[in-house]
């Protein structure tokens, strides 16, 4: 997975009934917790934001955890009545460029189609263009399934997209010992290359 988006198939519309239904969308501060089953079973759909600051294992490649992620989320059952979770999230976040070490903001923007899976068999069976969410129970974390997400899209490694949005000149580069094979490499990226050969 790249910065970019994920592109999936849209589940719910897949899975519904031929009556199309659709909750209202209620805009606010996500929940902490996610009850899986009972928003699928209502067919639940939210949207909101939570702070960026919260996001603990996502903290140590930041500049600063300053910020919100907003996302969407849309809850339904699949034909075998597993809850699904299917949305977006996106955001913007504070990294040091490795190549002129300069703070700047990377966007970030994720889709995902989730299916509430109790165990690895039963996960290596979904259909393609859905991952497995792995819980023992219905219950899940918000923040931390929205910062899987943003974990796995996170660049190989921080820089500017443009090379001219670099600070340093080249000059100074050269008198602070830093080199191109001195870059840091996202730690996340090779879980990230593996979720990708999975998907």
């Amino acid at each position: 997975m790249g910065p970019g988006s994920r592109q999936a198939p849209n589940c719910f519309d897949s899975f519904r009934p031929d009556s199309y239904y659709s909750p209202p969308m209620s805009a606010m501060t996500l929940p902490d917790y996610l009850e899986l089953r009972l928003l699928a079973e209502q067919q639940s759909i939210m949207a909101g934001r939570v702070p960026n600051r919260a996001m603990q294992r996502l903290r140590p490649s930041l500049a600063d955890a300053s910020g919100e992620t907003e996302a969407e989320l849309r809850f339904a059952l699949d034909p075998f009545r597993r809850p699904m979770v299917s949305g977006w999230a996106r955001t913007e976040l504070s990294m040091v460029c490795q190549r002129c070490l300069q703070v700047y903001r990377q966007p970030l923007s994720v889709r995902f189609d989730l299916v509430l899976v109790r165990g690895e068999s039963e996960a290596e069976r979904l259909a393609d263009g859905f991952e497995p969410l792995l819980l023992d129970s219905d219950r899940v974390s918000t923040v931390e399934l929205l910062e899987d997400e943003l974990i796995l899209a996170l660049p190989i490694v921080a820089m500017h997209l443009d090379e001219r949005d670099c600070r340093l000149q080249a000059g100074e580069l050269a008198a602070s010992g830093e080199t191109g094979e001195q870059l840091k490499p996202n730690p996340f990226a090779a879980l990230a290359a593996l979720k990708r050969k999975q998907v």
